[in-house]
C-alpha cells in the first residue's frame, strides 16, 4: 500500500494455476480518503477467477465435468460518518460475472451462466454507548441472468436486519429482527420458476455471566412463530428455544 497524507492506496495481485483451466491473474486496486476525523471515503476495484469445485464437477446426477471457471469484475463505492456515537455508512456496488456456476433445475444438474450481473446499495445506521448499542441496516439488489433476462434464484431484492442490544455489568440481552424480501425461486413439484413470499423474523437471546468462569445462556429463536421457507420446500422451525451453560478456564 502507500500512503500519501490522509489518503491510501492498496494494489494487489492474485496469480492462478490450474492443471485444467490454466492460469489467470486478478488484480485488485482499493483507495480510501479521510475526511477530517469522521469521514471516510473509499473506492475498489477487482477481478476474480473460481476453478469448479470437486462436487460441481463430479458429484454424481448433478455433477457437470464441462462446467468453466466463474469470473467476474466488481467495483464500490462507499462513505462512512462517524459523530458522537453515531455511525453512517453507504455502500454501492456493481458485480460482471461470466460463467457463474449455478444449479438448473430441469437438468437437475450444474451449468454455467454466461454473463450475470449484480448491483445493489447498502445502508446502515448504528448508535453505541457503554450499555446499549444499536444497529440497522437495509439493502437493494439487482441480480439479472443476462442472456435470459430473469432474475437470479434466491437472491431477495429488499433485505433489512435490526440488531439492538444492552450489557449490563454480568450479561447482556440482544433483539435481532430479520426481513428478507420476495425472491425467485423454483417449485419444488413442479420445477417451474415461483415467487418466495417475504419474511420477518426475530429472535432474542440473553447471557448471564454468574461466575468468572460461568455464564448460563438461552436464545429464543423466531418467537413470534413465523411461517416461511428460506428455499422452497423446506420450512424453517418455528419457536426454537436453546439454553446452555459456558464454561471456561483460563
Amino acid at each position: 500500500y502507500y500512503v500519501v497524507g490522509d489518503f491510501r492506496v492498496d494494489l494487489g495481485l492474485r496469480r492462478d494455476e490450474n492443471d485444467v483451466y490454466g492460469g489467470q491473474t486478478s488484480p485488485r486496486l482499493g483507495a480510501q480518503w479521510l475526511v477530517g476525523d469522521a469521514t471516510r471515503l473509499w473506492a475498489s476495484y477487482g477481478e476474480a477467477f473460481t476453478a469448479p469445485a470437486v462436487g460441481e464437477l463430479f458429484f454424481p446426477i448433478s455433477g457437470n465435468p464441462d462446467l468453466q471457471p466463474e469470473t467476474s469484475r466488481s467495483v464500490e463505492l462507499g462513505a462512512e460518518y462517524l459523530f458522537s456515537g453515531w455511525r453512517f455508512r453507504l455502500v454501492g456496488y456493481d458485480n460482471d460475472l461470466s460463467n457463474l456456476i449455478d444449479f438448473d433445475f430441469v437438468e437437475f444438474r450444474n451449468v454455467n451462466v454466461g454473463r450475470a450481473r449484480t448491483r445493489g446499495i447498502e445502508a446502515e445506521v448504528g448508535y453505541q454507548t457503554p450499555r446499549w448499542a444499536a444497529r440497522w441496516n437495509a439493502s437493494y439488489l439487482d441480480a439479472e441472468d443476462l442472456d435470459s433476462g430473469l432474475a437470479l434464484l434466491r437472491r431477495p431484492q429488499e433485505g433489512s436486519n435490526l440488531v439492538l442490544s444492552y450489557s449490563p455489568r454480568n450479561g447482556s440481552v440482544t433483539l435481532t429482527g430479520r426481513y428478507v424480501g420476495e425472491r425467485e425461486d423454483i417449485d419444488p413439484l413442479t420445477f417451474e420458476r415461483q415467487t418466495n413470499d417475504s419474511h420477518l423474523r426475530f429472535d432474542l437471546a440473553g447471557r448471564w455471566q454468574a461466575r468468572r468462569n460461568l455464564a448460563p445462556y438461552v436464545r429464543v429463536e423466531n418467537f413470534t412463530d413465523e411461517d416461511y421457507q428460506e428455499v422452497l420446500g423446506f420450512p424453517a422451525p418455528g419457536i426454537t428455544v436453546v439454553g446452555g451453560l459456558s464454561l471456561s478456564y483460563r
